[in-house]
Parts: C-alpha cells; structure tokens; sequence
C-alpha cells in the first residue's frame, strides 16, 4: 500500500483539549495549530479538528465537538457564507443550538501575507472570548 485510505466526508481531531474547540477547513487547520501553540504557552488547551470536507460533513465529528466543549469556532479563508454556514446550519437542525453551546466563525483573509499573522490573528480571536 502506498498511503492510508480517508473516507470522504470524516475529519479528524489533531489535538485534545477543554472547554473551546476549532474546527479547521482547508489551509485555515495549519493556523489552527498554530494558535493552539501560542495559547497552550498560557496553559489553554484546545481542541483542534481537521474537518477535511465541507460536503459532505463530518456531523458526528460536529456532535462530538459541541458535546465536549463550551465553545466552537470554525476557522475558514476568506469566505463567510461557506463552510462555518455549513456548520451552523447543521447545529441547527439537529437542535444542538438550544444548548448552552457557543458558537462562532473566523474567516481569516486570504490576503496576509506573513505566515504567522494568521496564527496571531486567530490568537486574537480567542482572547476575545476571554480565554
């Protein structure tokens, strides 16, 4: 065998963490692992997911992450309307939203040209909900 076969429409969880889960789509995951980086330097643990797929979801993937966390946040480029309208529209309409689940998006712009502007950025993100 050359490689391990990945089921479309299944993500996968990189780190472990409490209390606040992002889930990463595309090019966005890199950043995701980077903020985890900064923010484990403060003692926050986070959960990183790698979603992989947009259509199909990963909905048990999803489930799991709302169930196990206080805080989601998906990280996409550049786009609102797209993977984190997915997302929500999913939480949604399996009433996952009538919880006490919070739930955000974080497009970053596809523009930065500094590789670690977008971990900071997304580090800025996170302070925000007082992390």
């Amino acid at each position: 065998m050359f490689g391990q076969f990945e089921q479309v429409g299944k993500g996968r969880v990189l780190i472990e963490g409490s209390r606040v889960a992002l889930l990463g789509y595309g090019s966005m995951v890199q950043q995701c692992l980077g903020a985890a980086t900064l923010l484990r330097a403060r003692d926050i643990s986070l959960t990183v997911a790698d979603a992989r797929f947009c259509k199909p979801l990963d909905g048990n993937l999803i489930k799991q992450l709302a169930k196990e966390h206080e805080i989601l946040i998906t990280v996409e480029e550049g786009s609102i309307g797209g993977f984190a309208s997915h997302v929500t529209q999913f939480l949604c309409l399996n009433g996952i939203l009538d919880g006490s689940l919070k739930v955000d998006s974080c497009p970053l712009p596809k523009k930065l040209s500094f590789l670690l502007v977008r971990p900071f950025s997304l580090f800025f993100v996170l302070r925000a909900h007082h992390l």
